[in-house]
């Protein structure tokens, strides 16, 4: 084997790598020049795809998961979130799975996977590890623990994540309250189109129905913004939407009217509106100071949204109060509330005021978010969450996301949209607005 090179001086020193292949060992012979600096660019799944049907039968022997099966299992890993998981995967040492000399960062030595290519494992500051290939010429090929799964198994990213989790009888505990969050917006989201003649529910329909289309929309904000148990209230995920941004949205409500849609559906129980004590600290805050931006007399309201189906009994018992007394949405207020009910002041939502102005998005993610768009012309949230770090949670939930609701059409993604950008989940994607009529 050729003598192995310091891969931190190939890239701080930019040796001239052409040495690679030579017999000599010595160190002085190699010959330094300037380039620039070295970019790399991740594997697509379909040249992943190409490195298993080429190496299929020498993969066991390049790619020793197995041994990282057994490390995992004997570490007895419990894993709460995706997040966790992808931050332990790319920590992996990769020279625990792969056979290359032992202990070697930043050194070079023959590829694994490519012929007359050198590579070299290299870890950031953060402890992402990564396996680098490079041939004279060519741009430097990276792969991390999830791309080298990819090769190994030789199936999408998503399926091979579980793959690994199946045979570790491994479960993302986030991922179960995830599931069930997701299943629930579903389930409502089409509820009241499959009721038909139901006569139990008749009174809860009638108030819905002709705001069906609000309905729906609010469900769609609901399971775009499911993210972490942590951040529930009651069992149920915790959001925040505008009311300007929903009549922006529709298209046939003003905010006004939109405010008593939403008053009708929390005093019905299809909504809550979260306690402030319950409300994040860190999201809070966030409201607060878009509350005073914005010049409004309360703060921005975060809201739940529960499960129809286990909720009827009360569902149909409140409808049947706000029949009786005769209110309509339209008619709904704080002193009329509490007159009819008990728990008045848990259902009451405070008007929510219009805005004096635009919703302030920081002007350096618009500009560098429309630029990604015309380039990739569809973007996922993973991956401007990977492309954005420095977004904090609060800007995401409260500034950014209203904004690209409100800019962008939503769709499932294609196979070759989850390639592209290695997306694990089938969750919308955000596409160029259609031209209309």
């Amino acid at each position: 084997m050729v003598g192995a090179i310091n891969a931190e001086m190939y890239q701080e020193k930019r040796i001239d790598y052409s040495f690679f292949g030579e017999a000599s060992n010595n160190r002085n012979t190699y010959k330094y020049k300037k380039a620039k600096i070295i970019k790399h660019r991740p594997l697509a799944f379909e040249e992943k795809q190409e490195i298993h049907r080429r190496l299929f039968l020498t993969l066991p022997l390049i790619m020793q998961f197995e041994k990282i099966e057994k490390d995992m299992l004997a570490k007895s890993l419990t894993i709460y979130s995706y997040q966790d998981l992808y931050i332990y995967f790319a920590k992996t040492n990769l020279f625990n799975c792969l056979d290359t000399p032992k202990s070697l960062i930043n050194q070079f030595f023959p590829c694994l996977f490519f012929p007359e290519h050198f590579a070299w494992i290299s870890t950031n500051q953060t402890g992402h590890m990564r396996y680098f290939s490079k041939k004279h010429g060519d741009v430097t090929i990276s792969m991390d623990f999830m791309d080298l799964l990819e090769v190994y198994y030789g199936i999408e990213r998503e399926d091979a994540v579980k793959r690994l989790l199946g045979r570790l009888q491994l479960n993302v505990k986030e991922q179960e309250w995830i599931e069930s969050q997701n299943l629930k917006y579903r389930k409502n989201h089409t509820f009241f189109d499959e009721i038909g003649t139901d006569m139990n529910l008749s009174t809860v329909s009638t108030y819905v129905a002709p705001y069906l289309e609000v309905w729906k929309l609010l469900n769609e904000i609901g399971l775009d913004m499911t993210h972490k148990e942590i951040a529930s209230y009651k069992g149920d995920n915790i959001f925040f939407v505008s009311s300007r941004y929903l009549s922006a949205q529709l298209g046939t409500y003003s905010t006004s009217m939109i405010n008593k849609i939403i008053n009708g559906f929390c005093a019905i129980g299809l909504m809550r509106k979260v306690p402030t004590e319950h409300i994040p600290a860190d999201w809070l805050r966030e409201a607060n100071i878009i509350a005073t931006k914005k010049r409004l007399s309360s703060t921005v309201s975060f809201y739940t949204i529960p499960s129809i189906s286990d909720n009827i009994s009360s569902l149909v018992q409140n409808a049947n109060i706000l029949k009786e007394a005769g209110l309509t949405f339209s008619q709904i207020t704080s002193v009329k509330l509490k007159k009819v009910f008990e728990n008045h002041e848990s259902l009451y939502i405070q008007p929510i005021q219009a805005y004096k102005k635009k919703r302030n998005v920081p002007t350096s993610y618009i500009q560098d978010i429309e630029e990604d768009m015309k380039k990739l012309n569809f973007l996922s949230k993973e991956w401007l969450g990977k492309t954005y770090p420095e977004m904090s949670l609060d800007e995401w939930r409260l500034q950014v996301l209203p904004w690209l609701n409100a800019t962008y059409d939503k769709r499932k993604p294609t196979k070759k949209m989850k390639n592209e950008q290695q997306l694990l989940t089938n969750n919308y994607v955000y596409v160029p607005k259609r031209k209309r009529g």
